[in-house]
């Protein structure tokens, strides 16, 4: 089975059903139809949530909606899936931080760190809220 990688804009592309729709759904198709492996950075999650909310201006419940569907694409390996998957839950829970927050927040959780540094006080207070 082939395998490919998969770039942030090609999402937009797919999910939105841009004019590049067809030729950017050609991987997305082949995996869900098990004839190819699909690689998805975390980083790429990222972008994807960014590029959504702010460049096309899409709610926060469908981005997480959309994001999801890319976590259960079949066929589809994503880089620290657990910690996407945790971090979209954190992300639904919290009306106002970000994807990439939450991933902070959580990665440095896990690290057992014994303080946090960031001039951002929302992101202070999550890490201070999941530390307890």
């Amino acid at each position: 089975m082939a395998s490919v990688a998969c770039d942030t804009n090609v999402l937009p592309d797919y999910f939105l059903q841009r004019e590049r729709y067809k030729k950017a759904g050609e991987p997305l198709s082949k995996t869900a139809d098990g004839l190819a492996a699909l690689y998805i950075p975390l980083l790429v999650i990222l972008e994807f949530e960014r590029v959504l909310r702010q460049y096309y201006n899409v709610e926060k419940p469908i981005v997480i909606d959309l994001i999801k569907s890319i976590l259960e694409l079949p066929n589809c390996e994503v880089q620290d899936r657990k910690l996407a998957q945790a971090a979209l839950a954190l992300f639904q829970e919290q009306a106002s931080v970000n994807l990439d927050d939450c991933i902070i927040a959580l990665t440095a959780l896990d690290r057992h760190v014994e303080d946090f540094a960031t001039s951002d006080k929302k992101l202070h207070r999550l890490y201070k809220s999941l530390a307890g």
